[in-house]
C-alpha cells in the first residue's frame, strides 16, 4: 500500500499565519500562561523585530525537570527534635537527618509547573525566556513543499518550523498543521 499526496501542497497552504510570539525578557510563568491561553505548544521569541529563538512546553518541562526542586513546605523546628551530641556519630546519620527534613525537596515537576501561588519560590516567575529558549532556529520558506517541511521536522526531532520570507517571520508550520492536512483527506491511499 502506498500513500501519495493528491496535489502538491506548499508550506504556505498549511502554515499558521497568526503567530503567537513572546519576548526574551518574559518570565516562564508568563509564557506558560500565554501558551495555555492561545492553545499552542510553543512560540517564536522575538527581540526588536528579530527572531531570537523558540520556546516550547518541552523546553520549559526540561528546565523544570533538570532544576533542583524547591521544597513546597517549610520544616517546623518542633519536628526537628534534639540533636544527638555523640561525637562518634557517622556522617551518614547526619546526612539522613537532613534528608528527612527535606523529604519533599523532590517535589513533582507537574506540581511545580501548575502551582502559581504559595509561600515557596515560584521558579517559573523567576526565570526568563532567554535562559531557557532554543537558540538554534529551524526555518523554511513559504514555497517549500509540505514533504520537505515534514522531513526536516522528523530529521531534527522538532515539532515546528518557522516560516520566513526574506528574513521576515510570516508563519509557523507545525506537526499539528501536518495532521490537519491528513485529516482533511489530502492524503489518499493507492495500490
Amino acid at each position: 500500500m502506498m500513500t501519495s499526496i493528491t496535489r502538491r501542497f506548499s508550506v504556505r497552504d498549511i502554515m499558521t499565519r497568526k503567530v503567537v510570539t513572546v519576548q526574551p525578557e518574559d518570565t516562564l510563568r508568563e509564557v506558560v500562561d500565554t501558551l495555555i491561553k492561545q492553545r499552542v505548544s510553543g512560540a517564536p521569541v522575538m527581540s526588536g523585530g528579530t527572531i531570537a529563538g523558540v520556546i516550547s512546553r518541552s523546553d520549559i518541562l526540561e528546565f523544570l525537570a533538570t532544576t533542583p526542586a524547591v521544597p513546597t513546605t517549610t520544616p517546623q523546628f518542633a519536628q526537628w527534635g534534639e540533636l544527638e551530641s555523640d561525637e562518634d556519630q557517622e556522617d551518614e546519620q547526619a546526612t539522613s537527618f537532613y534528608m528527612d527534613l527535606w523529604e519533599d525537596a523532590g517535589a513533582d515537576v507537574v506540581e511545580r509547573f501548575a502551582e502559581t501561588q504559595g509561600p515557596e519560590w515560584d521558579l517559573l516567575a523567576e526565570v526568563t525566556v532567554a535562559a531557557v529558549m532554543t537558540r538554534k532556529l529551524e526555518m523554511v520558506t513559504p514555497n517549500a513543499s509540505v514533504r520537505t517541511a515534514a522531513r526536516r521536522m522528523l530529521d531534527q526531532g522538532i515539532h515546528r518550523l518557522l516560516v520566513v520570507d526574506q528574513g521576515i517571520l510570516v508563519g509557523v508550520v507545525s506537526m499539528t498543521d501536518l495532521v490537519r492536512l491528513i485529516a482533511r483527506g489530502a492524503l489518499v491511499t493507492s495500490s
